[in-house]
């Protein structure tokens, strides 16, 4: 099976069904369910705070305030990507493997789109140390060129992330640090 055949087929697999195999529940298929959902607070849903929708085929969390399909619920649950989670499902619920050396425009895009989500963290993990750095290094008002220069990175960061890797951005944001350091202490005396 292809994968854009194994994304249509994932589609028909009852939300009710993918979700009595991932928790063991029993949780009846065809109608709209009061269940729990133990992927918010410390991990046990004692209330059951989620409801199956099952003519939609979907899945809504009022505790992590989350929809979720059949792939969405599996990769929540077993912390996975979409391959492994198309993966599971396709082999779970439909018995047959997925064939991923054919070329498929989908599925790149797939995890283009998780690659970009993964850089858009780890984007603002660096967005959120030059803010400390020019927290440390301002004087009492943080001047206009600093708050510039924040900008600066956090416009370059929206624009190019897709197309540089991590050891680019990481040299141009640490270049852009130190002459942040440079001109903070310029004007601090």
């Amino acid at each position: 099976m292809n994968v854009q055949q194994a994304i249509e087929e994932v589609k028909k697999i009852p939300i009710a069904k993918v979700y009595n195999e991932l928790w063991s529940a029993d949780v009846p298929e065809g109608e709209t369910a009061q269940v729990a959902c133990h992927l918010h607070g410390v991990g046990e849903d004692n209330l059951p705070s989620a409801r199956i929708y099952n003519d939609s085929n979907l899945m809504y969390c009022w505790g992590c305030a989350t929809i979720r399909d059949t792939l969405q619920l599996v990769k929540d649950v077993r912390q996975v990507g979409f391959k492994e989670a198309l993966t599971f499902l396709v082999e779970t619920f439909i018995g047959e493997e997925v064939d991923w050396k054919a070329k498929d425009t989908i599925v790149q895009a797939k995890a283009d789109q998780e690659l970009r989500e993964e850089c858009k963290v780890w984007a603002s993990v660096k967005v959120k140390r030059i803010e400390e750095l020019i927290d440390k290094y301002k004087g009492p008002v943080l001047d206009l060129n600093a708050t510039l220069d924040l900008y600066l990175v956090v416009d370059f960061l929206q624009h190019y992330l897709d197309s540089l890797s991590e050891d680019q951005v990481d040299k141009y944001i640490k270049e852009l640090q130190k002459r942040l350091i440079s001109h903070a202490r310029q004007e601090n005396g």
